[in-house]
């Protein structure tokens, strides 16, 4: 990154960190029809422009039990990567991402590209609605306010919601990766996950605390689960579908 893109993230953290109601857009750069906020160094940036798979053994799964016939979730989209190939595979894509120039680029991809099994919504999901703060930073990475112990650079405002009350179908699968609020937004769904047993793929930090919340998720909804890779993902399905 040259000086100037330095300066420039400097100046805007300072008007987030005084002004953090005030949403400002970061600039928006396209690669092969996918866009992602220019100034991001995230990993899932970094596989991009580098025409590597992002999360492959995520996207195995997929492929293994997305049909045609499916609706899938994909809470914590970022800029895309799984509701694109989720789109290719089912018939319907939910999909969620607060962060407001993420949101923008997955927009912009979705029409660009012409996809239109995509529902996207722009707001969070928890076990509330309502309004809360978010926290976000230049490596990807983002959190409601409170969730995680983690160098945050912006914080702002964003819209609140529960799953469901905004999903009434069948579901087959949620992907979930919201930097430690996931149990909170699993709360959100209870109707959902009683009503479609769906296959969860569920990022969680290996914590006393979350081992100790997904123990009793899998007993309260007879969930068994397992590790699908080293970056602290889990499957997680009904016993009966197993």
């Amino acid at each position: 990154m040259d000086l100037i893109g330095k300066f420039r993230i400097k100046i805007l953290n300072i008007i987030k960190d005084n002004f953090y109601d005030i949403y400002i857009m970061d600039s928006i750069s396209e690669y092969k029809d996918v866009f992602y906020p220019t100034l991001n160094n995230s990993a899932v940036v970094r596989a991009l422009l580098n025409d590597r798979v992002w999360e492959k053994k995520i996207v195995n799964i997929f492929e293994e039990y997305i049909t045609k016939d499916d609706v899938v979730i994909d809470i914590g989209t970022y800029i895309g990567t799984h509701t694109l190939k989720m789109s290719e595979l089912a018939k319907k894509v939910i999909s969620f991402e607060p962060q407001p120039t993420v949101s923008e680029c997955v927009k912009k991809t979705l029409i660009k590209k012409n996809i239109k099994n995509v529902i996207h919504y722009d707001i969070a999901l928890s076990n509330f609605k309502g309004f809360t703060n978010i926290m976000t930073n230049n490596d990807g990475d983002a959190s409601l306010e409170g969730f995680r112990d983690h160098k945050f650079t912006n914080k702002y405002k964003c819209k609140v919601d529960i799953l469901d009350n905004l999903i009434f179908e069948p579901v087959k699968l949620i992907k979930i990766d919201v930097e430690c609020s996931e149990w909170e937004v699993l709360s959100g769904a209870c109707r959902i996950i009683e009503e479609s047993k769906p296959i969860i793929i569920l990022e969680t930090f290996k914590t006393k605390k979350n081992m100790t919340e997904l123990e009793r998720f899998c007993e309260c909804f007879d969930y068994d689960y397992k590790y699908i890779s080293c970056d602290n993902y889990l499957l997680i399905s009904n016993v009966e579908n197993d």
